[in-house]
């Protein structure tokens, strides 16, 4: 049986999706949600003006702390970029150009981001992400000066977490407070853990 021309033609734009989707597989569902909301929005743009609350009533089941820990993520895995403006709003800025065209967002419409039910496990860049975030946030709460530009600045000027975990498998090390210029390093934690001995 022969099928007809049209009937074995695949829409391309799927196509291109499906490819972008495989060779982004190590982005979590959510994160692949929150660039397809991101990019939907642009509509075609490659950077737009947007503060968070213009941008969380479009979401379902999204909470402010989750849009930001989703947002900076794939700010730091390079897909796009945030810039804050003097006027509270943020210019965001879709690094990654798709060859798809994503479906935009119709009136009332809230774009879905999938929740995930299996926690991820943490890698370094994360941990060292979190570490970081919760530095900076720490000084501007107490109106102290922070002084890493950003995540890159940080992570040349102070470097990777160092190896090394407890028999608890919690790490041996933290980022500690090193003066009151807002500079930081990693400090071995000072507890009863005992450290896991090298394998002879």
């Amino acid at each position: 049986m022969q099928c007809r021309e049209d009937e074995m033609q695949i829409d391309s734009n799927t196509i291109t999706l499906q490819k972008w989707t495989t060779a982004h597989s190590h982005l979590c569902q959510a994160e692949q949600a929150m660039f397809f909301f991101l990019a939907s929005f642009a509509d075609g743009r490659q950077e737009f003006l947007a503060s968070p609350d213009e941008l969380l009533p479009l979401l379902g089941r999204c909470s402010r702390a989750r849009f930001n820990y989703l947002a900076s993520g794939l700010a730091r895995r390079g897909l796009i970029a945030i810039q804050p403006q003097p006027s509270g709003s943020q210019r965001w800025v879709i690094k990654e150009r798709v060859n798809w065209t994503p479906a935009p967002l119709t009136p009332g419409e809230r774009f879905a981001i999938p929740i995930s039910r299996a926690r991820r496990k943490l890698s370094e860049a994360d941990a060292e992400w979190r570490a970081f975030g919760m530095a900076q946030k720490r000084c501007e709460r107490h109106g102290m000066p922070f002084a890493y530009a950003d995540f890159a600045d940080f992570l040349r000027r102070v470097g990777r977490r160092p190896e090394g975990k407890f028999r608890s498998s919690v790490p041996m090390y933290a980022l500690m407070k090193k003066n009151d210029r807002g500079e930081y390093e990693w400090r071995q934690k000072a507890t009863a853990h005992r450290p896991i001995a090298p394998r002879s």
